[in-house]
């Protein structure tokens, strides 16, 4: 009678678990998608404004700024510095014309 209560207790105990490991596979999954999606719509903000600065300005901190000041990134530049950080970029100038685009991770 003893040996059917300790089986019942033992698997009991390993569907709970199995249960519990599920259900935060499932919790977690969904948290690395919603930031996958965030992570992807801030680096296509950056493209967006990649291409608009090369393709409208001709390539100094002034018309940077400018072009970056119609779009909705103004809010998150400093433009007092040599470097201006978008969302996961950097525009690096010299002598206040644009010298280099780096990843800012």
């Amino acid at each position: 009678m003893n040996r059917w209560k300790i089986g019942f207790w033992i698997l009991f105990s390993l569907l709970i678990i199995g249960v519990g490991c599920s259900l935060y596979s499932m919790v977690d999954g969904g948290y690395s998608l919603a930031y996958l999606k965030n992570s992807y719509s801030k680096t296509e903000s950056d493209l967006d404004n990649i291409i608009t600065i090369i393709s409208e300005t001709n390539l100094t901190k002034h018309s940077i700024e400018e072009a970056l000041k119609k779009s909705d990134s103004a809010k998150i530049c400093d433009f007092t510095k040599d470097t201006i950080f978008l969302e996961r970029t950097a525009l690096i100038f010299k002598h206040d014309t644009l010298r280099k685009v780096s990843k800012n991770w």
